[in-house]
């Protein structure tokens, strides 16, 4: 809370200021006073669960991708999803190379439209690998001004199926979206039909082919997807509350009768090549431990148990000693360390 001022100190903040003692109009009081500035519209976000929704949508993509480009180009791609920005369009152009390949894609029942960056560089080297190339393509940033006839038909196919890849990640979500293209632009200043001050959700991939690293964005004004907001948290919602009991027992029953495999791991020991090329046979390999020492009980690869060897109606057997780690469904386990935290805070 801020002091105040007594009597005293309020005569003498007026007598300084009668004869001038403060320098009000010196450029560093001014500095020191400036308001800093606050766009309202600019440092809008969406929901979390909005860009949850979105993520999920987006990384089935980027898997997608991920095969389709390998196939279709022989070679091994790695694909990305990079964190999500916001920018007014004003923003989002001017930060855009001069010369890119952008769809502009319709995305049904979304009103508006989006866009498909695609950097240039990356789309010369996706051109040149699907012609057979190498990929190892210079770009003249500076002679570089529009993309050549055949090179826009040899894109048109990527961006086809890159399309194909976006639309059925987004039917997995919402199974009546439809992606369209309609129609592509190289030069980012010559966009119309959005406003300057429309808030994008600008959302990057990474692709890396070899030693290339290349990005495209897709960018989704959120006038775009701010109607269907409570439609897709009201579907999550649903999803949640939408499992009953005996559905819960079914599943649970079924995977209590799930086939596991069991594994029993008698010793380890590490040999030489040498060593293991000159076994002969009826050679014995000491395994360095005692036959009354516990052995470890792997369920699936992970350690849950240990035991000692023994005989069983003249079988071997494993009697267990120990319980590493109990098996405790999702429910149960909450409910142990709910507990757990009240006693330690009443301890």
């Amino acid at each position: 809370m801020a002091r105040i001022l007594s009597e005293k100190e309020i005569e003498a903040l007026k007598e300084a200021l009668a004869e001038k003692q403060i320098p009000l109009d010196d450029k560093e009081v001014q500095q020191t006073t400036q308001v800093q500035q606050y766009d309202f519209i600019f440092q809008k976000r969406l929901s979390p669960r909005l860009s949850a929704f979105l993520n999920v949508v987006f990384s089935r993509f980027v898997v997608n991708l991920r095969a389709s480009l390998s196939l279709r180009l022989r070679r091994v791609v790695r694909t990305q999803l990079l964190n999500f920005d916001y920018q007014k369009y004003t923003d989002l152009i001017e930060g855009l190379p001069g010369i890119c390949w952008i769809e502009i894609l319709g995305i049904e029942p979304f009103h508006g439209h989006c866009l498909l960056v695609v950097n240039p560089e990356l789309a010369l080297i996706l051109i040149d690998l699907l012609c057979g190339g190498n990929g190892k393509v210079i770009v003249n940033k500076e002679g570089f001004n529009s993309f050549a006839p055949l090179e826009q038909s040899l894109m048109r196919k990527i961006i086809d199926f890159v399309l194909s890849d976006l639309e059925e990640a987004w039917q997995t979500v919402i199974p009546e979206i439809k992606i369209t293209s309609k129609g592509s632009e190289f030069n980012p200043q010559l966009l119309t039909g959005f406003s300057p001050d429309d808030v994008f959700t600008v959302i990057p991939i990474k692709v890396t082919i070899g030693e290339f690293n290349g990005n495209m964005a897709f960018c989704i004004p959120h006038y775009t997807i701010e109607p269907f907001k409570n439609r897709i948290e009201g579907e999550k919602e649903e999803a949640k509350e939408g499992v009953n009991p005996e559905t819960l027992q079914k599943i649970i029953n079924n995977l209590l009768n799930t086939e596991v495999e069991i594994r029993v791991e008698l010793a380890q020991k590490q040999m030489s090549l040498e060593d293991i090329i000159n076994l002969q046979v009826g050679q014995v390999i000491d395994l360095n431990k005692s036959v009354s020492e516990e052995i470890t009980i792997k369920v699936e690869g992970i350690p849950r148990f240990k035991g000692y060897p023994v005989q069983m109606r003249g079988n071997k057997a494993v009697k267990i000693s120990e319980i590493l780690a109990p098996f405790i469904l999702e429910e149960e386990e909450n409910e142990i360390v709910h507990s757990e935290g009240k006693s330690k805070g009443n301890s």
